[in-house]
């Protein structure tokens, strides 16, 4: 029993960093579907990879950021978020922009081996841009 309210306390404070790891996910659902518990959404930065990256300046000086976001993980992701910021040429930040699954592709879960063509139009910031970089979490 005592080792019962032990294990029920690590998966009360710990259950979201321990969902982060595949073997821990797969096993929680599989025990969430008789006893009708929720599992937190699955959440792992590093199964996500970003290819095909790629900021254009367009004719009226506002910019395209385009890449596709591939899921890598055995379960959907929820929650993504990409941060974009724009550099200056000294290297210093100029502009940073946040956004969210559902406003880069107006969808809530990325699937398992599923792929995500993104295409983002940027306002031109008061400086010129000499570079970017991003941020998946």
């Amino acid at each position: 029993m005592a080792f019962a309210v032990l294990v029920g306390q690590v998966f009360y404070f710990e259950g979201e960093e321990l969902y982060r790891s595949p073997s821990v996910a797969k096993n929680w659902q599989r025990l969430c579907m008789p006893v009708g518990c929720q599992p937190p959404s699955y959440q792992n930065a590093h199964e996500l990879s970003v290819s095909h990256a790629d900021l254009t300046r367009q004719a009226d000086s506002s910019y395209v950021f385009s890449a596709a976001i591939t899921n890598h993980a055995a379960f959907p992701q929820a929650e993504t978020v990409l941060r974009l910021t724009l550099l200056g040429f000294n290297g210093q930040a100029i502009a940073e922009r946040v956004f969210s699954l559902p406003q880069l592709a107006g969808i809530a879960v990325l699937q398992p081996d599923q792929t995500l063509p993104i295409r983002l139009h940027i306002a031109a910031p008061a400086a010129q841009v000499g570079g970017y970089v991003f941020q998946l979490s």
